[in-house]
């Protein structure tokens, strides 16, 4: 897992860790206000209940006293009776209303009536009624009280209207021709109503509170979120910066700078951390340099025995043609001169052999240090492909329209691949000698799909390179052609471990060999060595 996985995973734990309990805590609390509310709610659901039977049942015997109190009225008072005396004599309205006009409101407040009316009626066919006197206020549910009593005719009549503010009550005084409408009422706000407007107000109390705790319990979570988040953030990136500095640090290490160190200020376990880093490069660095003088050690005495072997073979034809000379020197052979003439000839081709062994392994022992550039692969090889032109194995070029530019020594890469395509025309003139017109050479060249370099492939439809033989192929001095050195493939192997690229030894797609050299955009590292065994 990389350092920024490790990273993303600790962020959400954290965050995790941190906003799960609140919004539980939150939730939970959310959840108990809501109970509570909902109990609250049930208790005054039912003591409302209670309270407005109650208020109904005292609505009613309340109004059983004004009945009673307003028949009282009609019946007994002496106003009442000297007014509906006056008119059945046939007194004015006038005059029976000075009658009652002292004393009515005296009874209004003797009975407790805010409003106590009393009215002439008509017969029933006239339908026609007037106010004798009044006191107290006019309420419009005067005009109901008024009709029910006009359609009553001369029978008794005593009713009750609830008005909006007042609850009245009425009743009809008939003698003789004369009638008489009395109206008591009381102002009043009934209990029911008053119940009825306390339940809308506790339910509208109860629907603030619910919505309150609503909005506490998504305010609490998500001023708890971005609490979360910014704890998150802090304790994350007091977690990240030792891991950041250790993946800075990893990172040069894979690069090759084993003396890569990290100064840590972090305190706690990370300084630790960061120590035991710092113990393993000195411990990789300082194996690395026992690695390396070894490896020098056992590359010299190699090539030591390599560079023996080959120096022996052409002393023996040297010795031998001397030996032949002395011989027929000493026998005075009549043929001296013509054996002279081929033992030296001989003699000096094998020199010629030891010059070539020698000079070869010169160029292998004292490379120069890579100068880079950046370069289009593409020109390169065109260039080595026109150096081919003239050769009887066709040489051909597989180019794209764009390509990146990397960072390599021009010549070095043209030594590269002048010893990859050499290689490919030998293997293939071996492999189709009866029809040279078969034998082929491609040079191809693609941007690196998994890097961000470039990937050069040599194939040849040769006999191809057997498994066993591909493990030493890159061996100095190592070789399965009957001529050369075996140090071309040994010299291209390390121009390309110079640039910072690999190479690689796979069958071709129609038989052969193919040749696969990947160079990265960066290059030759700083470091590179002029030679293979300074």
């Amino acid at each position: 897992m990389t350092i920024g996985g490790v990273r993303g995973r600790v962020f959400a734990i954290l965050l995790l860790c941190f906003v799960l309990p609140v919004w539980v805590a939150s939730f939970v609390g959310h959840g108990y206000v809501l109970g509570i509310l909902e109990r609250a709610e049930r208790r005054e659901n039912q003591q409302n209940a209670s309270a407005t039977s109650a208020a109904r049942q005292y609505e009613t015997a309340q109004f059983e006293r004004d009945r009673g109190d307003l028949a009282i009225i009609c019946d007994r008072d002496v106003a009442i009776d000297r007014a509906i005396l006056s008119l059945s004599q046939g007194h004015t309205e006038r005059e029976a209303a000075a009658e009652l006009d002292a004393d009515l409101p005296i009874v209004a407040r003797t009975f407790k009536f805010d409003i106590l009316s009393v009215y002439t009626l008509g017969t029933p066919d006239s339908g026609s009624s007037r106010s004798l006197v009044h006191a107290g206020p006019r309420p419009q549910s005067l005009r109901t009280l008024i009709d029910s009593a006009q359609s009553a005719g001369d029978a008794g009549f005593q009713t009750q209207v609830e008005g909006r503010d007042f609850r009245m009550s009425s009743c009809v005084v008939s003698r003789a021709a004369a009638r008489l409408l009395v109206i008591g009422g009381r102002r009043h706000l009934p209990l029911a109503s008053m119940c009825a407007t306390d339940d809308v107000r506790a339910a509208s109390e109860r629907e603030s509170t619910r919505l309150l705790a609503h909005v506490a319990a998504w305010g609490v979570s998500a001023a708890a979120f971005l609490l979360a988040i910014f704890m998150t953030w802090l304790v994350s990136r007091t977690v990240e910066q030792p891991l950041r500095a250790l993946e800075v640090a990893a990172g040069r290490v894979a690069a090759g700078d084993l003396d890569s160190t990290i100064r840590s200020t972090f305190g706690g376990k990370a300084d630790r951390t960061m120590g035991a880093f710092n113990r393993m490069t000195h411990e990789l660095n300082r194996t690395q340099q026992r690695l390396l003088r070894a490896e020098r050690i056992a590359a010299w005495r190699d090539i030591a025995r390599r560079i023996a072997h080959e120096i022996k073979n052409p002393l023996l034809p040297i010795q031998m043609s001397i030996e032949t000379m002395q011989k027929t020197y000493a026998s005075k052979h009549p043929d001296f001169d013509e054996i002279f003439k081929e033992s030296t000839s001989a003699i000096l081709e094998e020199v010629d052999r030891l010059k070539h062994i020698v000079t070869e392994f010169s160029r292998f022992a004292r490379m120069p240090k890579p100068n880079p550039e950046q370069l289009d692969v593409r020109e390169v090889i065109q260039h080595v492909v026109q150096v081919h032109a003239t050769s009887t194995v066709p040489v051909t070029a597989v180019l794209p329209a764009t390509l990146r530019k990397v960072n390599v020594d021009r010549d070095q890469l043209v030594q590269v691949l002048v010893n990859l395509v050499q290689n490919g025309i030998d293997a293939a003139r071996a492999a189709n000698a009866q029809s040279l017109n078969d034998a082929k050479v491609a040079v191809e060249v693609n941007d690196d799909p998994v890097g961000d370099g470039v990937v050069i492939v040599v194939r040849d439809n040769g006999a191809g390179i057997p498994l066993e033989a591909r493990a030493r192929i890159f061996d100095p001095y190592f070789t399965t052609k009957s001529h050369g050195t075996g140090l071309g493939l040994a010299i291209v192997h390390r121009i390309v471990s110079d640039h910072g690229g690999t190479i690689d030894i796979v069958d071709a797609p129609l038989g052969g060999t193919e040749f696969r050299v990947v160079l990265g955009r960066q290059g030759p590292q700083q470091e590179a060595d002029a030679s293979v065994v300074s």
